[in-house]
């Protein structure tokens, strides 16, 4: 027994010393195909804490989505929500419903540089009902941003930016800064598995309004992971979970809980 476990601790030092120093280039490609298909799956969870209590109301919201380069330049594209589901207590049915009728149809676009999608920070894609969603914002948090050259496991890397932040009170810039890590490659490096951490606050441009952040804690961090096809370069599952800090009025506290997936279908059904 011992003559065999000898050998197989050598043959898997030996392949994780090769997967060690194994590159892979990391980049996303979405210029190869006419037409993707993706889902959006949003969770989100408003905890309000009182003297005595808790309560917990939940929203979720279920798109299907197309997304298509735009020729000839190829330096856009255009999503479209082909369906939509709309599962909340914070609205009745009726404005559920309008809710789904606003969404479905709709379409809205990102900028594409070097056939990935680049999120443009001055653009947004609201539903007034859900006032604290923005589908441009959510992209803005799935997307990674690919470092474009060949890289091993563990390698790590960074991006900021300022992006617009909608509240109830209107839109706020916030600073946004994210660190990257590659976790694994599988395989001969056809798949890698990356994570990232990411925080974000209220911009210097956004401080003058002190009543404003008082009353919106506009600030918090969150985690993200992703499946990267390596081979074809497409983003093939990104998820993100993100939470405020407390706000507190009087003797009621009250933050929010965002975990959204975005999900690639391959056959295109949604």
């Amino acid at each position: 027994m011992k003559k065999l476990i000898l050998p197989l601790i050598i043959m898997f030092a030996c392949t994780s010393l090769h997967a060690g120093k194994f590159k892979v280039l990391l980049k996303l490609d979405y210029t190869a195909r006419p037409e993707w298909s993706y889902t959006l799956d949003y969770h989100s969870e408003c905890v309000i804490t009182d003297t005595d209590s808790i309560s917990r109301i939940r929203t979720r919201v279920l798109c299907g989505i197309t997304a298509k380069p735009l020729a000839p330049k190829m330096d856009r594209m255009s999503f479209t929500i082909n369906s939509a589901n709309v599962d909340s207590k914070l609205f009745t049915p009726e404005q559920q419903n309008n809710i789904i009728s606003k969404l479905t149809g709709s379409t809205f676009g990102l900028a594409l540089i070097g056939g990935c999608p680049v999120v443009d920070t001055l653009s947004s894609f609201t539903v007034g009902e859900l006032s604290e969603w923005d589908l441009v914002l959510q992209f803005a948090k799935l997307l990674p941003f690919m470092p474009r050259k060949p890289v091993r496991k563990g390698y790590s890397w960074d991006e900021n930016g300022v992006f617009m932040v909608r509240t109830s009170l209107g839109d706020i810039p916030c600073e946004v800064y994210r660190l990257y890590t590659i976790d694994s490659l599988a395989g001969t490096g056809n798949t890698a598995y990356i994570s990232w951490k990411f925080r974000y606050a209220a911009a210097k441009l956004a401080m003058d309004s002190a009543s404003i952040l008082k009353k919106v804690p506009v600030s918090g961090n969150g985690k993200g992971t992703a499946e990267i096809d390596a081979l074809n370069h497409v983003l093939m599952q990104a998820n993100v979970e993100f939470q405020t800090p407390i706000a507190t009025y009087g003797t009621t506290r009250i933050n929010w809980i965002e975990k959204t997936i975005l999900r690639y279908l391959p056959g295109g059904k949604q």
